[in-house]
């Protein structure tokens, strides 16, 4: 039997190294897939475990299904309900950063009035300020109405922010010693 389960496997890792080559962000592609290839490693190891001594696979239906879906990835690859699933994942992913991204623009003219702008925002703050109150509406939405996937990408979202301040402490940390 075969044992393809966890959630970075090749061509996951493929893809990683082709954003990563194309954005120039390769340090952080290697993290993301060190920290995944981890996660799936653990996958394997249970999975080998169960399959080996008979035991029954982790249900998927309720708050622990919720649980072992997100940590224990068995969806076979290219099936409409994995791809639904990864879709409505990066879906969530897209519109929580661009409610970010206008959250960050009110902060910023905020915190930083007398700041150079090398652009404007036609309509700013109205236009703004609708593209946030839509996204984040949605947002809630999804949260409210995706029980499945949504509290998965917020749980990955906010999982991420950790490896952000690593990476960012590495980054000024590295700068540091080249300045010395």
């Amino acid at each position: 039997e075969k044992c393809k389960v966890g959630f970075m496997e090749r061509p996951e890792r493929i893809v990683l190294f082709m954003i990563g080559a194309f954005t120039n962000r390769m340090a952080a592609v290697l993290w993301v897939i060190l920290i995944l290839s981890i996660v799936t490693v653990a996958n394997r190891i249970h999975y080998t475990y169960l399959v080996l001594n008979a035991k029954p696979m982790p249900l998927r239906d309720g708050v622990n299904g919720f649980l072992w879906r997100a940590f224990f990835w068995t969806d076979e690859r290219t099936t409409i309900p994995y791809d639904v699933w990864v879709i409505a994942i990066l879906a969530f992913f897209f519109v929580a950063n661009y409610t970010l991204s206008y959250a960050s623009l009110f902060l910023l003219r905020r915190r930083e009035p007398q700041m150079p702008r090398p652009y404007r925002a036609w309509g700013y703050p109205w236009t703004t300020g609708i593209a946030l109150a839509g996204s984040a509406t949605f947002l809630f939405g999804s949260l409210l109405t995706d029980r499945q996937n949504a509290p998965l990408a917020l749980g990955m979202l906010i999982l991420s922010y950790p490896v952000f301040r690593v990476m960012k402490w590495a980054a000024q940390r590295s700068a540091e010693m080249q300045d010395a």
